[in-house]
């Protein structure tokens, strides 16, 4: 990958669209010198970015990668193109028959790649830092049907559906009754106040539960 080919599409395409750096930096929850870092070759966006950078600027991700408009038959020399961009030119000497035999693996390869990666990555990076969701994710059995995330205050993961474990602890600990479901929301009440916790499908695979922070701080 060239950061300044990169940097130049992101500068191209953005003119066009006749955006500041500030206003696609807003659209992207990035800061407007990070912007510019990528657009004067500095820095490269980061994996997450990528999708949502393509998607404003109405390119694809391999356009990203490859620092130009790519057409489908034009992929696999792509390809081509940023395996051998990260090679040194002492290394692509050495390399380059072995490297033509393995290319068309490698093409097919990265493509499998690129493919999952925009058609997964909105759902694996839905909230954030998927790591601790993964590691609470692992936990999960059937004598163990929820897990907290780690670093999460209050969130709590556990398989799609209802988690009847989680709402009889949050029953006992908070000393409240399940009195009601509005939409993702489940509420409690203890008599004296009530609090909702909330549910988001993740993965598609699996429910994350989130407390009130208000509820968090005076647990019985």
């Amino acid at each position: 990958m060239d950061n300044t080919k990169t940097g130049a599409l992101i500068a191209a395409r953005r003119h066009a669209l006749s955006l500041t750096q500030d206003e696609l930096a807003a659209r992207l929850h990035v800061t407007g010198k990070a912007v510019s870092k990528w657009e004067r070759g500095l820095s490269f966006p980061g994996v997450d970015l990528l999708i949502p950078l393509a998607d404003t600027l109405g390119v694809t991700v391999m356009d990203l990668l490859a620092g130009e408009t790519v057409e489908p038959p034009e992929i696999e020399a792509a390809a081509e193109a940023v395996v051998l961009d990260t090679l040194s030119s002492a290394e692509r000497t050495r390399r380059r028959a072995g490297l033509a035999i393995a290319l068309a693996g490698m093409a097919v390869i990265a493509l499998l790649f690129i493919h999952i990666f925009v058609s997964y990555a909105p759902a694996i990076f839905q909230r954030g830092n998927p790591l601790p969701y993964l590691a609470a994710a692992v936990r999960l059995s059937d004598s163990h049907p929820y897990a907290a995330v780690d670093g999460v205050p209050g969130v709590y993961i556990a398989r799609r559906g209802d988690c009847p474990a989680l709402f009889a602890m949050i029953e006992e600990k908070w000393d409240a009754k399940l009195i009601d479901q509005a939409g993702s929301g489940y509420m409690f009440s203890n008599g004296a106040a009530t609090f909702t916790v909330s549910s988001e499908i993740y993965w598609g695979r699996f429910t994350v539960w989130t407390l009130p922070t208000h509820t968090l701080e005076s647990p019985n």
